[in-house]
């Protein structure tokens, strides 16, 4: 137990130490390196409390010691993590009294006056430690507090090698943080802020403290910690190894984009291009964006991309209000995405923009576009650009064009002097001579500056030499290519981008006539390019004769394009449908521009069963041995042999032949008594629930032929198509429970009334909490008009919503009520109805009233009960999560992603297989082959249940769209 005297010595020693390491012009020095230069605790801290003098409270120590308080505090602001309510409990134990929520205060000002005395480090001024005001100053003072370790660690083994510090060389802390915000997270970004302490404690771990950055027993402390870990001296090792083959002289591996601003209409536009990502990486990429549904927004601003367009290299168009700070990351969740430390999360992490104080642009011949440059202007003439940050130096006598992303725009003309002397004024202007390196065009366009690859030309020339060039020169191997006057060229091997401009991807290949003549052919059209307003063209031929030709603008790729789209608008006609169906086939060949990018052979499929006049089947193939089957519409999973077909006098029959291995052949014919019941048709599938692919009929598979089998049949008038579509739903149930259990076909059932899309569901919330009245007296196809008009004006005034937020646009829903009952009003009207009412609305309900009912209208949709029983659970939240406001054939590659996420290895598939899946509890007769899916589906419940969660959010959304 000590004394008084003793904790007054401990103070003289913690002032002394400080004031040395003052004298020593250590920047921002720490508590914890005042302690650990003299080796201030008589032992190891956790024995602090056996020495408090008896009796002691935190006012004496305030008033008699207050540095050893703070090195008290420093020691667990050290060991544990930054959360206050375990801070200051940890703190209340180890000195065995209370600390009051008035003597915290007196505490973190105790600190605050210890570091404007004696210069130590203070906590950055963030987010972090304005929540955590008071707990951030001893954590400030831990130098590496324990729970930073492991990001720490990480950090030196991944982040950029250019980016730490090396002999001859401080830390990139602009890098670094870049890094971590996109890779770690808060807490690391905010210890890089502290740069001084930062740089010392990367300094000594890299290099074994030579030159002695800590001293020794701080060293060690860190040391010591960093050997306790499981994964940090892994981490170390890699990290040293990295620094230790580095070079002083090598390149920073960040990724600079390359600017282009546009000026018209008295506006300027940027936009910014990056180099591909390798095939390999982009499709690694590619896969988890989608399995995640990850649709960011360049920092923070403008449209949301598709992950097809967001890993492309552009152009992406800029709409940010300010110009970011160097240190904040592009792709803001690219490491909740694509996991911290990993390649393409470093290489997103890479990608950003030199935002200097100027930037310079050279104009096109036509003076409306202006390519980036990176050293100053000395042609003689020619139209330039220049931005200038807003809040810098302005430039006189150059002309604005307009604002963008924090920069003022100007122009000016080269050949004018007093724009040249305006250039000069602000240093964007040289008279010396420029050496230029002219690279060949795709390495213009692919590589980063200064980046040439192997075997192809360049040539390095001065600008203003006259027409005497020099040769053209290339280099065959990798490495640092000497060319005086021009700085650092590099010749570096990248793998070969997707040649590929555009990919069409159709949902129904195979049986691509029978969907075009229903009417429900779709089309995917893909780029890893963001292009925009792109002109389609889809001419239909049959033979030499030109039968049809559509033609459409596709806003942005990638697009959905589906069987209502003005693109097949021509194509619908019933004579260009009555022509193909005559002719048995014909070609869809689609063309962008001129150039025709797929061609669609549409062929009717040969019939394997042909129904003669005498309305008896006869298989196509007379090598093929089969039996006539018969099924009734109570049991239509369980076929049974007949010898010859009978007209029912009673219920409803369907007669086919069958193959040896039990499969029936397409199409069955349905047979309809003049009179019947609809207990007739109610089908009875039994209470023997088996997961076996074939059992008897009962089976999953068994069940799934005879959905797919019935969803073909043929019949005469209009009663047998009725009958078999109220058949074909009837499967939904026992499929369900055979493939994903009682449980979830229970709580299906329990969640029915939640099977609508975002906006019908918000819809039903405006009527229920009063934000909107209809009158009494409506029918329910008025009604309907009203919540049709209503799906119309809110997804074109908020497109946002709900595919890319939760929370609709201020004032939009307001504006869309405003005209849902203007136009309803106005029919209505057209009609007879309500002559008396003044069309003259204005809704004006505040913005959280729309949040909450926004938000309780996605949770609704978002059927969470299903979401729950998919494993894992992670999985089950990004599906719920998910717009399914997409076509078919991208939510089936979404899927087959999300499979590669998170099944097991016999539970993934590929997009084709996951169409097919969505076909069978969507559109049964377009799926051709369902046994490969199948064996997947009954070997993995959970990816079952995923795919039917998809296919009915995704029946409630095209249900509502349909609606309209």
């Amino acid at each position: 137990m000590n004394t008084w005297n003793d904790i007054d010595h401990l103070e003289k020693r913690l002032k002394a130490s400080i004031v040395n390491l003052n004298k020593k012009k250590l920047p921002s020095p720490t508590l914890v390196e005042a302690i650990d230069d003299e080796g201030i605790w008589p032992g190891n801290f956790e024995d602090f409390a056996n020495w408090v003098p008896p009796r002691a409270n935190v006012e004496t120590l305030l008033r008699r010691a207050p540095l050893v308080l703070c090195a008290a505090a420093t020691e667990i602001g050290f060991r544990y993590e930054g959360v206050g309510t375990v801070f200051w409990a940890r703190l209340s134990d180890t000195l065995g009294m209370d600390i009051t929520l008035h003597q915290r205060q007196r505490i973190a000002d105790e600190f605050k006056s210890l570091a404007l005395r004696y210069k130590l480090a203070e906590p950055p001024r963030t987010a972090f430690s304005q929540h955590f005001s008071l707990i951030a100053w001893p954590i400030s003072q831990g130098l590496l507090p324990i729970d930073l370790i492991d990001p720490v660690m990480r950090m030196l083994s991944a982040a950029p090698v250019s980016a730490l510090p090396a002999p001859g060389r401080t830390a990139n802390f602009t890098s670094l943080r870049a890094w971590s915000g996109a890779a770690e997270g808060i807490r690391l970004t905010d210890w890089l802020r502290v740069e001084e302490p930062a740089e010392r404690v990367l300094n000594a771990l890299l290099y074994d403290n030579r030159g002695s950055s800590l001293s020794v027993i701080a060293y060690r402390r860190i040391a010591d910690r960093i050997a306790l870990s499981n994964d940090a001296p892994a981490g170390l090792r890699r990290a040293k190894a990295r620094v230790k083959g580095a070079k002083a002289a090598e390149s920073t591996s960040q990724s600079f984009g390359r600017l282009t601003v546009v000026a018209a209409g008295g506006a300027a536009r940027l936009f910014v291009s990056w180099p591909a990502l390798s095939v390999s990486l982009y499709e690694e990429g590619r896969v988890q964006a989608r399995a995640k549904g990850w649709r960011p927004q360049l920092w923070g601003a403008g449209p949301f991309l598709h992950p097809d367009n967001a890993l492309g290299g552009g152009p992406f168009a800029l709409c940010m209000a300010q110009c970011p700070s160097v240190e904040t990351p592009a792709y803001a969740n690219a490491g909740d995405v694509f996991g911290a430390g990993k390649e393409i999360t470093l290489a997103l992490a890479a990608r950003t923009i030199d935002w200097t104080s100027l930037l310079l642009f050279d104009a096109d011949d036509g003076g409306q576009t202006g390519e980036q440059r990176f050293s100053p202007f000395s042609a003689p003439s020619g139209k330039i650009f220049i931005g200038v940050k807003i809040g810098g130096a302005s430039i006189e006598g150059l002309r604005t064009i307009g604002r963008s992303c924090g920069y003022d725009f100007l122009e000016g003309d080269l050949s004018r002097p007093e724009d040249v002397a305006a250039l000069r004024r602000a240093g964007a202007w040289t008279e010396k001579t420029v050496t230029l390196c002219s690279r060949h065009p795709t390495d213009a366009i692919g590589a980063p500056p200064s980046v040439i690859r192997p075997g192809r030309p360049f040539v390095v020339f001065n600008l203003g030499g006259g027409d005497n060039l020099p040769l053209p020169q290339a280099a065959e191997k990798p490495g640092l290519i000497k060319a005086n006057g021009i700085g650092h060229l590099r010749c570096e091997v990248q793998e070969i981008a997707d040649p590929g401009l555009v990919t069409v991807t159709v949902s129904e290949r195979e049986q691509a006539f029978d969907a075009f003549i229903e009417c429900r052919l779709e089309l995917r059209f893909e780029s890893s390019l963001p292009l925009r307003e792109l002109s389609v063209k889809a001419v239909l031929t049959v033979g030499d004769r030109l039968l049809a030709v559509g033609r459409a603008s596709l806003a942005a790729l990638p697009a959905t394009v589906d069987a209502s789209s003005e693109l097949f608008a021509p194509l619908r006609d019933d004579r260009v449908r009555g022509l193909l169906l005559a002719a048995g086939q014909g070609n869809l060949n689609l063309l962008i521009g001129n150039t025709v990018i797929t061609a669609l052979p549409l062929q009717r499929t040969a019939a394997l069963v042909i129904w003669n006049e005498n309305g008896q089947p006869e298989i196509s193939a007379q090598s093929t041995s089969s039996k006539l089957v018969v099924s009734d519409a109570r049991q239509p999973h369980l076929f049974r042999e007949v010898e010859a077909i009978a007209s029912p006098k009673e219920g409803v029959l369907a007669y086919g032949l069958q193959l040896p291995d039990r499969g029936i052949v397409d199409p069955i014919r349905i047979f309809v008594p003049d009179r019947f019941s609809f207990g007739d048709l109610a089908a009875d599938f039994g209470t023997d629930i088996s997961r076996r692919l074939f059992d008897g009929g009962a089976g999953s598979a068994d069940l799934a032929r005879a959905k797919i089998n019935w969803s073909r049949a043929v019949g005469d008038g209009l009663m047998a198509l009725g009958v078999k579509e109220r058949i074909v739903r009837q499967f939904d149930g026992p499929l369900t429970e055979r493939l994903c259990g009682k449980s979830w076909l229970l709580k299906e059932e329990q969640t029915q009334s939640e099977a609508v899309d975002p906006h019908n569901a918000l819809w039903r919330l405006i009527l229920r909490d009063g934000l909107a009245e209809l009158p009494d007296e409506l029918d329910q196809a008025d009604a309907d008009l009203f919540l049709g008009h209503f799906r119309r004006h809110a997804s074109m005034l908020d497109p946002d919503w709900p595919r890319n937020t939760d929370v609709p646009q201020d004032g939009m829903m307001d504006e869309a009520l405003n005209r849902t009952f203007t136009d309803s009003y106005t029919a209505l009207q057209e009609k007879g109805l309500f002559r008396n009412i003044e069309i003259d609305f204005d809704f004006g309900w505040e913005t959280e009233k729309w949040n909450n009912i926004a938000a309780e209208a996605m949770r609704v949709t978002r059927r969470v009960g299903l979401a729950r029983m998919i494993a894992p659970s992670d999985g089950g939240r990004q599906l719920s999560k998910r717009s399914y406001d997409v076509g078919l054939v991208d939510l089936a590659e979404d899927l087959a992603a999300w499979t590669k996420q998170h099944a097991l290895p016999r539970g993934q598939m590929d997009s084709d297989m996951a169409t097919s899946c969505l076909h069978l509890w969507l559109t049964p007769s377009a799926c051709n082959d369902p046994m490969p899916a199948l064996k997947i589906l009954a070997s993995d419940p959970f990816v079952s249940r995923a795919i039917r969660y998809a296919a009915l959010r995704y029946r409630a959304n095209v249900s509502g769209v349909r609606h309209e």
